[in-house]
């Protein structure tokens, strides 16, 4: 997960490395890996903005995720939708053909992008933390 986050921020090229992270895994594991991704938006998306995320918010972000990360092919419209579905728990309606990629392109996107101080590997662990230790037990 880590990598294809470090890969999804390193621009272009890096798709086919990204790709080569997630290739082999089973079907189970690709389901723990979007779900993962999934939650790591959700994290990130809370550090960012705290009081919640806006309409205009998600097409802003989308925006500029499918600009920057023009290497993946993204469609504005389908990654706010996307980022806004997550946000809200809805079931997906993207018309994105590779939803588990868009899933790591937008993590690792939000992850090295937000991170303080351009951290993102710290930031990335504490954004796990608050998902494995939801109570703030992490040590």
């Amino acid at each position: 997960m880590r990598h294809g986050f470090a890969c999804a921020g390193d621009g272009a090229g890096a798709g086919d490395e990204m790709v080569a992270t997630f290739e082999g895994l089973s079907d189970h594991e690709h389901v723990v890996a979007f779900n993962l991704a999934r939650r790591v938006i959700i994290e990130a998306l809370s550090a960012a903005r705290p009081e919640g995320m806006t309409d205009d918010d998600f097409t802003t972000l989308g925006a500029n995720m499918a600009k920057t990360m023009a290497w993946a092919d993204l469609e504005p419209n389908g990654v706010q939708t996307f980022l806004r579905e997550v946000w809200h728990g809805q079931p997906y309606s993207t018309d994105e053909a590779d939803t588990f990629g868009l899933a790591i392109v937008c993590g690792g996107y939000l992850v090295v992008g937000l991170a303080p101080d351009g951290d993102w590997s710290t930031f990335l662990d504490t954004l796990l933390d608050r998902i494995v230790f939801p109570d703030g037990t992490a040590q």
